[in-house]
């Protein structure tokens, strides 16, 4: 009975990978952008020499005069007057390299770029990093299909892979198994059970890499349900020597408690 092994969602991650990534990149443009706006305006002290009428802050105007790259700029409106300034004052203004007669009120600080960086990095390194995770675990699952030793298992559960669930329901299951002889335990990749209806007490093979036994594959395409198995390695119901459904049968009732 050939089963195929089901990505478990995987792809689900890699396209968190690439809505982090689209958004990290949109707060680095965004911040490379601000930078440059910034970077464009240097500070220059200047002394005011009108304010006009209203002086509170955002109202009225104020002229101030300044020297910037060895010339002097006079009567330069700020676009807005300063609360608290009067005639004569002394005060640090932002004008622009390319022409110093425009006068920035303050310098640019936003902080989109900065939580879009944070997100964009939440959002891609998480599920990247269980991705990555996933792959090697993949990788190492092949390797030892490939060199691993056989070790015949018997089907113990099918249970249901709670690391991908859509609308509160998992999606796959894991087939969990045990060699023949009992000792430790096995589970499988996801895979559909709806696809690929398994019942325990079937048996498949289980390839571990003898250096490592914690690294091994359970090869999904050797399964065998139990009522195609041999005698010899099918399941028996029969109850064990000596079983009894009420261990106080046999005993008259005036020995029962």
């Amino acid at each position: 009975m050939k089963i195929r092994e089901s990505s478990g969602g995987r792809w689900i991650l890699w396209i968190f990978v690439a809505v982090g990534a689209a958004v990290f990149l949109v707060g680095a443009a965004l911040g490379i952008v601000l930078a440059v706006q910034s970077a464009a305006y240097a500070e220059t002290p200047a002394v005011v020499t009108e304010v006009a009428e209203g002086g509170g802050d955002g109202d009225g105007d104020a002229l101030v005069r300044f020297e910037f790259g060895g010339q002097t700029y006079s009567d330069v409106s700020l676009g807005y007057a300063p609360r608290g300034v009067d005639e004569g004052d002394e005060l640090v203004v932002l004008c622009k390299k390319s022409d110093p007669t425009v006068i920035l009120r303050e310098r640019i600080f936003a902080p989109l770029p900065f939580a879009l960086l944070g997100f964009g990095a939440l959002f891609c390194g998480i599920p990247l990093a269980v991705a990555v995770t996933g792959l090697k675990k993949q990788r190492k699952a092949k390797a030892a299909l490939r060199l691993g030793v056989p070790v015949l298992c018997r089907i113990t559960a099918v249970v249901p892979d709670i690391s991908y669930i859509v609308n509160g329901r998992p999606v796959c299951d894991l087939l969990l198994c045990r060699p023949l002889d009992g000792k430790g335990e096995y589970r499988s990749a996801p895979f559909s059970s709806a696809k690929y209806p398994l019942e325990p007490g079937g048996t498949v093979n289980v390839y571990v890499m003898p250096d490592d036994p914690s690294v091994y594959c359970v090869d999904l395409d050797s399964v065998t349900p139990p009522d195609e198995l041999p005698d010899p390695l099918r399941p028996s119901d029969a109850p064990p020597d000596g079983y009894s459904p009420d261990p106080l049968a046999d005993l008259p009732k005036k020995e029962r408690l």
